[in-house]
């Protein structure tokens, strides 16, 4: 765990930074990666469920906080991981943390959700399970008829993306991507439902749908609809 100039961060088995906090502003998401991850509150509303798998230091735990009608139930693998998001990551108290895998967490728990937020990496290495279809319908089954998933991936070849897309064709009837110049992320967004244009999205952003301070304008022109079904 490294702090400096206001910010904490720690780092698991190599030198990309897991998690980073803003401590004079600890509801701030840091990263664009992460803040176009919280897309979903511009068409979603704020009464809703969210799972969050790989909950690391606890970014969107912290930074849901300020809508009290969301609900936020998280599964962290490691123990080590989340005691050290309530210590030192100012983890909230309310939030219910699950210790097991992500890809456990769905194929045994009978919950729905409204929104599942996925980010089951540790460095560049992705969770295999991230590769096989079985993860996609458990995690349908994990998901509301109205559900969305968005789901950080680091994808190493145009192979693994277009299989994992295919993946996600076989369960989902739309997906759409939100790609970055300066990182080699790509979030991927899925639902049983139609994802909103960017047009309509623009226009949420700019009624006030948008209470978050994150500029979603730029991240709605990097968002890519696929093809659907």
């Amino acid at each position: 765990m490294r702090e400096l100039d206001g910010f904490r961060w720690f780092h698991l088995g190599g030198k990309s930074v897991q998690s980073l906090i803003k401590l004079n502003q600890p509801e701030q998401l840091v990263s664009p990666v992460y803040q176009s991850m919280l897309l979903f509150l511009l068409w979603k509303g704020e009464n809703l469920e969210v799972l969050n798998l790989g909950m690391g230091g606890g970014g969107f735990e912290r930074a849901l906080m300020g809508f009290p009608r969301i609900k936020v139930t998280s599964v962290e693998q490691n123990a080590q991981i989340a005691a050290m998001a309530r210590s030192y990551f100012l983890l909230p108290d309310s939030v219910l943390v699950y210790i097991q895998s992500a890809q456990q967490f769905i194929e045994h728990n009978h919950c729905q959700y409204d929104i599942v937020l996925c980010d089951i990496f540790i460095e560049h290495n992705h969770c295999q399970c991230i590769n096989d279809l079985c993860f996609y319908q458990n995690l349908a089954k994990r998901m509301k008829k109205s559900g969305v998933a968005l789901l950080n991936l680091f994808v190493e070849n145009e192979k693994q993306l277009l299989d994992i897309l295919q993946a996600v064709r076989d369960v989902f009837s739309y997906s759409a991507l939100i790609e970055f110049s300066h990182y080699k992320n790509i979030v991927l967004i899925v639902s049983d439902l139609p994802i909103p244009e960017k047009e309509q999205l623009a226009v949420c952003n700019k009624h006030g749908n948008n209470q978050t301070g994150i500029d979603f304008d730029f991240i709605i022109s990097h968002l890519f609809h696929l093809q659907k079904n």
